[in-house]
Protein backbone atom coordinates (compact mmCIF):
# COMPACT_ATOMS: atom_id res chain seq x y z
CA UNK A 1 0.00 0.00 0.00
CA UNK A 2 3.13 2.46 1.05
CA UNK A 3 4.44 1.92 -2.36
CA UNK A 4 1.22 2.62 -4.16
CA UNK A 5 0.62 5.66 -2.46
CA UNK A 6 4.49 7.17 -3.59
CA UNK A 7 3.84 6.14 -7.14
CA UNK A 8 0.58 7.96 -6.82
CA UNK A 9 2.14 10.86 -5.61
CA UNK A 10 5.03 10.94 -7.95
CA UNK A 11 3.08 10.50 -11.10
CA UNK A 12 0.92 13.34 -9.98
CA UNK A 13 4.01 15.67 -9.79
CA UNK A 14 5.49 14.68 -12.92
CA UNK A 15 1.63 15.00 -14.76
CA UNK A 16 1.83 18.82 -13.06
CA UNK A 17 5.71 19.61 -13.62
CA UNK A 18 4.79 18.68 -17.74
CA UNK A 19 1.69 20.55 -17.65
CA UNK A 20 3.84 23.40 -16.49
CA UNK A 21 6.51 23.19 -18.82
CA UNK A 22 5.05 22.65 -21.85
CA UNK A 23 2.58 25.91 -21.25
CA UNK A 24 5.40 27.77 -20.05
CA UNK A 25 5.89 30.78 -22.42
CA UNK A 26 9.57 32.02 -22.79
CA UNK A 27 10.91 35.09 -21.18
CA UNK A 28 12.07 38.10 -23.49
CA UNK A 29 15.69 38.62 -23.80
CA UNK A 30 15.57 41.06 -21.76
CA UNK A 31 14.49 39.47 -18.62
CA UNK A 32 16.58 36.34 -19.34
CA UNK A 33 20.16 37.95 -19.31
CA UNK A 34 21.34 38.56 -16.07
CA UNK A 35 22.60 42.05 -15.17
CA UNK A 36 25.93 41.03 -13.62
CA UNK A 37 27.45 38.67 -15.79
CA UNK A 38 25.82 38.79 -19.64
CA UNK A 39 25.34 42.46 -19.79
CA UNK A 40 27.86 44.21 -22.01
CA UNK A 41 29.41 47.17 -20.40
CA UNK A 42 31.58 49.42 -23.10
CA UNK A 43 35.37 49.38 -21.64
CA UNK A 44 36.80 52.92 -21.74
CA UNK A 45 40.39 52.40 -22.93
CA UNK A 46 41.57 55.57 -21.69
CA UNK A 47 40.93 54.03 -18.17
CA UNK A 48 40.72 50.33 -18.12
CA UNK A 49 43.22 48.24 -16.14
CA UNK A 50 45.20 45.42 -18.60
CA UNK A 51 42.72 42.73 -16.94
CA UNK A 52 39.90 44.45 -18.80
CA UNK A 53 41.67 45.51 -21.77
CA UNK A 54 43.03 41.88 -22.03
CA UNK A 55 39.42 40.20 -22.47
CA UNK A 56 38.27 42.39 -25.10
CA UNK A 57 38.17 40.50 -28.73
CA UNK A 58 41.37 40.40 -30.14
CA UNK A 59 43.40 42.18 -27.36
CA UNK A 60 45.26 39.45 -25.43
CA UNK A 61 47.26 40.22 -22.30
CA UNK A 62 50.26 41.24 -24.93
CA UNK A 63 48.21 43.83 -26.55
CA UNK A 64 46.98 45.01 -23.56
CA UNK A 65 49.99 45.92 -22.06
CA UNK A 66 51.19 47.91 -25.61
CA UNK A 67 47.75 49.94 -25.26
CA UNK A 68 48.54 51.16 -21.71
CA UNK A 69 51.99 51.70 -22.35
CA UNK A 70 51.16 53.35 -25.86
CA UNK A 71 48.48 55.59 -23.23
CA UNK A 72 50.90 56.55 -21.11
CA UNK A 73 53.60 57.89 -23.51
CA UNK A 74 51.31 59.65 -26.02
CA UNK A 75 48.12 60.46 -23.72
CA UNK A 76 44.44 59.71 -24.18
CA UNK A 77 42.86 57.90 -27.35
CA UNK A 78 40.29 59.64 -28.83
CA UNK A 79 38.76 57.10 -31.06
CA UNK A 80 39.11 53.92 -33.06
CA UNK A 81 41.20 55.42 -35.05
CA UNK A 82 44.01 56.45 -32.94
CA UNK A 83 43.65 53.26 -30.88
CA UNK A 84 45.16 51.85 -34.40
CA UNK A 85 48.34 53.68 -33.80
CA UNK A 86 49.24 51.06 -30.97
CA UNK A 87 51.65 48.22 -32.28
CA UNK A 88 49.42 45.50 -33.30
CA UNK A 89 46.25 46.89 -33.60
CA UNK A 90 45.15 46.81 -36.50
CA UNK A 91 42.04 47.02 -38.85
CA UNK A 92 40.42 43.60 -38.28
CA UNK A 93 40.62 44.17 -34.37
CA UNK A 94 39.26 47.60 -34.70
CA UNK A 95 36.16 46.58 -36.08
CA UNK A 96 36.13 43.52 -33.62
CA UNK A 97 36.15 46.77 -30.77
CA UNK A 98 33.92 48.82 -32.36
CA UNK A 99 30.80 49.09 -29.96
CA UNK A 100 32.34 47.86 -27.20
CA UNK A 101 35.38 50.49 -26.13
CA UNK A 102 34.92 54.51 -25.44
CA UNK A 103 37.31 56.68 -25.18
Amino acid sequence: MHIRNILLVTSILFSTFNHAVENEQPLPLEETRSTSHNKFELVNINFAHWQELAVLPGIGEKKAQAIINYRSQHGNFLDLASLGEVKGIGQGILLKLEGKVSF
